[in-house]
C-alpha cells in the first residue's frame, strides 16, 4: 500500500511540474501511473496468494466436518480456486494438495458436507489441512 501511495504521489508531482513540453509531461504521467498500477497488482497478488505451510510437523491428526466450497469463489480466500472446508464455527480450512481431478476440488460447488481427517496448520493467516482421508456426510 505504501508503494502504491508513493507511486501515486510521484504521478501528482510529475503532473504538477511545468518543466518540459506538454507531451513529455503527459507521457511521464502515464508511465508513472502504469508503474503504480503494476506495483499495486503485484503487491495484491503477493499478499493474496495462498502458500501452504512448509511443514505439518508436530501437528496432531484432526477430524473436521463442514461445508465444502471454493476458497476463492465462495470464501474470498486467495487469488485462485481451491477446495475449502468451512466448519460450524465459521473457520475456513484450505484442503492442501487437492486440485482438479480430486473429488473435493471437483465437488466444491455441489453444496456437500465433508468429513476430513488430516493435520492442520496455519500460514500467513490462512488455515490449511493436509488431507489424509475424506468422506461425504449425509
Amino acid at each position: 500500500m505504501t508503494k502504491l501511495f508513493s507511486a501515486l504521489c510521484a504521478v501528482v508531482l510529475i503532473a504538477g511540474c511545468g518543466g518540459g513540453s506538454g507531451s513529455e509531461t503527459a507521457e511521464q504521467t502515464q508511465d508513472a501511473a502504469n508503474t503504480a498500477h503494476e506495483e499495486a497488482m503485484e503487491q495484491t497478488q503477493d499478499q493474496a496468494a495462498l502458500v501452504a505451510p512448509a511443514s505439518y510437523e508436530g501437528a496432531e491428526t484432526t477430524t473436521l466436518t463442514g461445508s465444502l466450497g471454493c476458497g476463492h469463489c465462495t470464501h474470498q480466500v486467495g487469488t485462485s480456486c481451491s477446495a475449502a472446508l468451512q466448519t460450524a464455527d465459521g473457520t475456513i480450512y484450505i484442503l492442501d494438495g487437492m486440485s482438479a481431478g480430486d473429488v473435493p476440488f471437483d465437488k466444491r460447488f455441489d453444496g456437500i458436507t465433508l468429513k476430513v481427517v488430516g493435520k492442520v496448520a496455519e500460514n500467513q493467516g490462512t488455515n490449511f489441512v493436509k488431507v489424509d482421508s475424506f468422506e461425504e456426510v449425509g
